[in-house]
């Protein structure tokens, strides 16, 4: 479940007033750790956390997904566990409402296509 916290009006194409931006994110389901699941009212969820970066990388993406880490894991150090990718999509300053092209992308993909999802 994603939340956006901070809500700002921008303007679209069409100069119609919306709420928020959007940023599309693209997670490995392959890199995600089971045993971070929980079982939840409505289905089974994953916290995780959405970075997004001032300055894309040299993927083409803007975001980075991540597991979210508890206070003793951050406290210890343990490297997080990237998940995926995204970029900002609309109501962004500047931005040209592109996605990375198909090189960035699978520049960006680890080349393990013989793993099963386990799920």
């Amino acid at each position: 479940m994603f939340r956006i916290r901070r809500v700002e009006k921008t303007k679209t194409k069409e100069n119609k007033q919306m709420n928020g931006k959007l940023v599309k994110i693209r997670i490995n389901l392959k890199k995600l750790d089971k045993s971070r699941f929980f079982v939840g009212k409505e289905g089974t969820y994953c916290d995780l956390d959405v970075w997004i970066n001032e300055e894309t990388n040299s993927f083409g993406f803007d975001a980075s997904v991540s597991h979210t880490q508890s206070k003793e894991e951050r406290d210890s150090k343990v490297p997080k566990i990237y998940v995926g990718n995204g970029w900002k999509n609309l109501g962004w300053d500047n931005n040209k409402n592109q996605r990375p092209t198909g090189q960035q992308v699978a520049a960006a993909i680890d080349d393990d296509e013989d793993d099963e999802i386990p799920f």
